[in-house]
């Protein structure tokens, strides 16, 4: 029955959520955390195919790869985009494995700016490029900002230079933002959030 893997996951992301927010003590988090990762791992290998099997396989590379385990979230992610390349996660596990191999790599990266304008990052090549991706509505970026502006002014006589991915749901507030928080840099918009073929 799909119902039994259905429960059996909720069952986990619930109590998962109920066990992290009942401590504050470091090495507890942390036994919680291999528990989670072993509850997932057990969970693909009783639940292979299960609706919530790719989400669940896309939890645990995540975390793996969040955690410095870098080969077995890449094993994660090759499982993902090859077992279950026609759902959502898959395609993020493919774009994940792509994002792995860049090192060392050009980085094709290219987009409309909010007024339409295509942005391409193979116009900055043989400058230091750092692509910052953002969102109006997150509290972090914007604290982040008056240091990417730092940084750009003072590097940018030096070859330094930033383009910005927006990950805001909709175009109209891009472009008000930008001039607000004077970002100079080129920024791409492309709609769907993390959903984006850019995220």
């Amino acid at each position: 029955s799909g119902l039994v893997p259905y429960l059996a996951y909720r069952r986990l992301l619930g109590q998962y959520s109920l066990d992290l927010r009942g401590t504050t003590d470091q090495k507890k988090q942390q036994q919680l955390q291999e528990t989670w990762l072993k509850s997932l791992e057990q969970f693909v290998k009783q639940f292979p195919k299960a609706e919530d099997a790719p989400d669940a396989l896309l939890q645990l590379a995540v975390n793996r790869e969040l955690s410095g385990s870098t080969d077995g979230a890449r094993q994660d992610y090759l499982q993902l985009s090859s077992g279950y390349a026609d759902t959502p996660q898959g395609k993020r596990a493919s774009g994940a494995l792509r994002r792995l191999e860049l090192v060392g790599q050009e980085m094709p990266l290219f987009g409309p700016d909010p007024s339409g304008r295509k942005i391409d990052v193979a116009a900055y090549r043989g400058k230091l490029l750092l692509v910052v991706f953002w969102a109006s509505w997150s509290g972090e970026f914007v604290d982040d900002i008056p240091v990417l502006i730092g940084l750009h002014n003072q590097y940018k006589s030096k070859g330094f230079e930033i383009v910005g991915v927006s990950l805001d749901t909709q175009s109209a507030g891009v472009l008000p933002f930008i001039k607000q928080n004077k970002m100079t840099w080129a920024n791409i918009f492309q709609p769907g959030v993390f959903d984006s073929p850019l995220a």
